[in-house]
């Protein structure tokens, strides 16, 4: 029997993605600043679309800790973007 089990209780979610090609337009990879992103939020740098002309990297939280990080980093830098 494949794929996942349904259980009889709900699982719910939260996580926080960030996606960038893995080279800027200078052609300068990105990892190294990623890589810190992802420390801090106890995760690690994944690289997704390696077939894509413009292949990138997936930081995901994947702990209440690393959410707990990230809320506390945008109650002091909160985000004014169009993505907020």
């Amino acid at each position: 029997m494949g794929g996942r089990r349904h259980s009889r209780y709900p699982k719910l979610e939260c996580k926080f993605e960030l996606s960038q090609r893995q080279n800027d337009h200078n052609d300068r990879n990105n990892l190294y600043f990623l890589e810190d992103i992802a420390m801090f939020l106890l995760t690690v740098v994944k690289s997704i679309k390696m077939e894509n002309i413009h292949p990138q990297y997936r930081i995901r939280t994947t702990s209440l800790k690393g959410n707990i990080a990230l809320e506390k980093y945008l109650n002091i830098y909160p985000l004014f973007g169009t993505k907020y």
